[in-house]
């Protein structure tokens, strides 16, 4: 997890870690709150490099019967400005319910001219 947090272009590397772990898991609901309290925790860090990261988890969480989203936001991720040093990743995670979308951006701050 630390290397998530230091190196800038890393989105590719938590999107595969929460599609894992999603697939193994059981309580998704459980595992994302726990996501978000944990990367918000070292995002505030000195050494982390993020200044913010939104994820996108689209599925049949905790096996209901239909598809719903959940969105976590942390800090700031300026998708409209071209100025921004953003990294984006989508993976997909097949679970026995169904399958996951799980879309990932990092912004590591803005891009000096």
């Amino acid at each position: 997890m630390y290397t998530c947090t230091t190196q800038p272009d890393s989105s590719e590397l938590l999107a595969q870690f929460i599609a894992n772990q999603l697939r193994k898991q059981k309580r998704h609901n459980f595992f994302l709150r726990f996501l978000k309290t944990t990367l918000t925790l070292f995002s505030h860090k000195a050494f982390s490099k993020l200044k913010g990261i939104k994820i996108k988890v689209k599925g049949r969480l905790n096996g209901a019967p239909r598809a719903r989203h959940k969105t976590i936001k942390i800090g700031n991720v300026p998708v409209l400005t071209l100025s921004s040093d953003l990294s984006y990743a989508e993976t997909v995670s097949f679970t026995p319910n169904g399958t996951f979308g799980v879309k990932v951006w990092t912004c590591a701050g803005t891009v000096e001219k």
